[in-house]
């Protein structure tokens, strides 16, 4: 997480580089255990492969549609995940 090389000499600011630096890492594990579905991607991985996403976002009708490169390697498995992460439930809270 390149602890060694904090971006200010101010406190605040270190705190905060850090709790977004977790929050990220975190995201990255979450996408990768529900996802994906693999337990053994490192944090480099998964932001290669599925975060710089060599797609174009596209609007039409009113709707958003993903335009992915025709040979991308890895396009199989990103739709699947995407399938995966939507799919999951939100659990809601019940009244008291």
């Amino acid at each position: 997480m390149a602890l060694n090389h904090m971006p200010s000499g101010r406190f605040a600011a270190n705190a905060a580089w850090l709790g977004f630096n977790v929050i990220a890492h975190n995201l990255a594990r979450w996408i990768t255990r529900l996802g994906l579905r693999e337990t053994l991607l490192t944090t480099k991985t998964v932001r290669t492969r599925f975060i710089a996403l060599p797609g174009r976002l596209a609007r039409r009708g009113r709707r958003l549609h993903l335009h992915l490169p025709a040979n991308w390697p890895w396009q199989e498995a990103f739709l699947a995940a995407r399938e995966n992460l939507a799919s999951l439930t939100i659990p809601t809270a019940t009244p008291a």
